[in-house]
């Protein structure tokens, strides 16, 4: 089955959420910054489904949604169109070509998944039977790590740079659990964790990751609801304990 995905987006910051968004749903994502990479991707890579920025070139990405069309392996897919500011319909540059609609770059959680639900249906009822973690880690590495961890439990991660960054990408989405970062503030926990109230249900079991951590910072983490403390750097096995241990409470509630 195939399960690749194109995001042809000039915005690194727009390209980045996208991509985590649909890696949340256990897709691969192939991205470009430009048309000409864009097609150079496609030589390499057979998606399902194409988002395009419609400012990706003068002509919006015409270039490379010829090339989608032209090849027998992606001529039927969808194609999505990504606008920007007020900007709605499809740009003329492209109304000769079948595309499937048109989307804000800065695209809801709700209707991106549509979308997808669109091209992949049975991948999409897959993918949202499984628990999802949500990750939030300054250090892009660490967030690797964790997304590994997660997927060998069978879970999906949904991964941010910061607690304001998860407020755009969570949407309607249910949290099995939080990993958070606590970014060098071991002594004042509860400014870290409490703006995690407004991701997710009060109850959501949280694993903090910390540098140092003494009794008092444990004391403290622990009377913040924190349900289980890894110190950097992180161990795989002790991290794929943690997750395995708020699934089997989960499994018993």
């Amino acid at each position: 089955m195939i399960r690749s995905i194109i995001v042809c987006e000039r915005e690194g910051e727009s390209r980045g959420r996208l991509t985590r968004l649909l890696e949340s749903w256990d897709f691969n994502v192939v991205e470009a910054g430009s048309e000409t990479d864009a097609i150079q991707v496609l030589g390499n890579t057979t998606p399902g489904l194409v988002l395009v920025d419609a400012e990706i070139s003068d002509s919006a990405g015409a270039a490379f949604v010829k090339a989608v069309r032209d090849l027998p392996a992606t001529r039927e897919i969808p194609i999505v169109i990504l606008q920007s500011g007020q900007s709605d319909g499809i740009p003329e540059a492209l109304a000769s070509y079948s595309i499937d609609t048109t989307l804000q770059a800065a695209v809801k959680v709700e209707e991106l998944r549509d979308v997808v639900t669109r091209a992949f249906p049975e991948a999409m009822a897959a993918a949202c039977e499984r628990p999802l973690f949500l990750v939030i880690d300054p250090n892009g590495t660490q967030r690797r790590i964790m997304r590994s961890a997660l997927q060998r439990e069978r879970c999906r991660a949904l991964v941010c740079q910061s607690g304001d960054d998860a407020k755009t990408m969570i949407g309607d989405e249910t949290i099995a659990g939080i990993i958070a970062d606590l970014g060098g503030e071991e002594r004042n926990a509860t400014k870290i964790l409490s703006p995690l109230s407004e991701l997710a249900d009060k109850d959501t079991p949280i694993i903090a990751v910390s540098a140092v951590v003494d009794l008092e910072c444990v004391r403290q983490l622990f009377a913040c609801g924190v349900r289980d403390i890894l110190i950097k750097p992180i161990e795989s096995e002790r991290l794929g304990i943690a997750i395995s241990n708020v699934l089997e409470v989960a499994a018993c509630e």
